[in-house]
């Protein structure tokens, strides 16, 4: 079983909220990037959890891994169309609003502005751990390891592994399939695309988007355990019923 399958397992029984976890602003549209020396702290101590406990490393340089990795992002190049890369374009802006996908034209910040305030919080929590994940690795991007590759999508920080946009968009799913559950399985499923438009922009490899995962399953096992999340999560979920999105289908 190679690393990232072990990695694959992992993300399973952690994105159950089952697994035990041990006792600096990213700009704007670059969740993962170098934090500031004061990170939000709403819900977690700073550096807690300390994702570098619970990811593998990056495949090396120059190895079959790597070489894999690579392959898998120009063979999404090749097979992108313009509606996939329209989209990637779209998603790269950092907002849980792409879940209106899902949950309709309604899912908006003016209408629920306690849910979006939840999930922005969450992600600028997550982003910061991720940031320090990133500067321990300092994987460079695939364009950066290959004049092959063709991004396109701008505006992206240094350091690739773990996804900033994968964290997030898996958290998101976590936390509103925990509040809308009649709608989990599409609800996850677009926060996994969120993650897959980085690759099909050429911006991540496939191992940045597990390793994102990953960390946004671990953050939120400790989110939940967090009193000021859950009266904030509370919160959010009496907006979506005074909504009606509660009820949705």
């Amino acid at each position: 079983m190679t690393v990232f399958a072990r990695a694959s397992a992992t993300l399973a029984c952690l994105a159950l909220l089952g697994c035990a976890t041990p006792p600096a602003t990213p700009p704007a549209g670059a969740p993962g990037a170098a934090a500031s020396p004061v990170a939000p702290a709403r819900y977690l101590p700073a550096g807690v959890p300390d994702l570098l406990r619970f990811l593998p490393p990056p495949p090396v340089a120059d190895s079959p891994e790597q070489a894999q990795d690579l392959a898998a992002v120009l063979a999404s190049q090749a097979a992108r169309t313009p509606a996939e890369v329209a989209l990637a374009q779209r998603d790269q802006k950092v907002s849980v609003s792409h879940f209106a996908d899902v949950l309709g034209p309604g899912f908006t910040e003016q209408r629920l502005p306690r849910t979006f305030a939840l999930a922005g919080r969450a992600c600028r929590e997550t982003s910061f751990r991720v940031a320090a994940a990133k500067r321990h690795w300092n994987r460079p991007r695939p364009f950066r390891a290959s004049a092959e590759v063709e991004p396109v999508i701008g505006n992206v920080s240094e350091g690739s592994y773990p996804s900033g946009h994968a964290a997030c968009g898996y958290l998101w799913s976590i936390l509103l399939a925990d509040l809308l559950p009649q709608q989990r399985d599409a609800l996850f499923a677009r926060g996994i695309a969120y993650g897959e438009s980085r690759v099909i922009g050429g911006v991540h490899y496939p191992t940045d988007l597990t390793a994102g995962r990953i960390a946004a399953a671990v953050v939120a096992a400790k989110l939940f355990d967090s009193a000021a999340f859950g009266a904030d999560l509370q919160a959010a979920r009496e907006e979506l019923a005074a909504a009606g999105l509660l009820a949705a289908p």
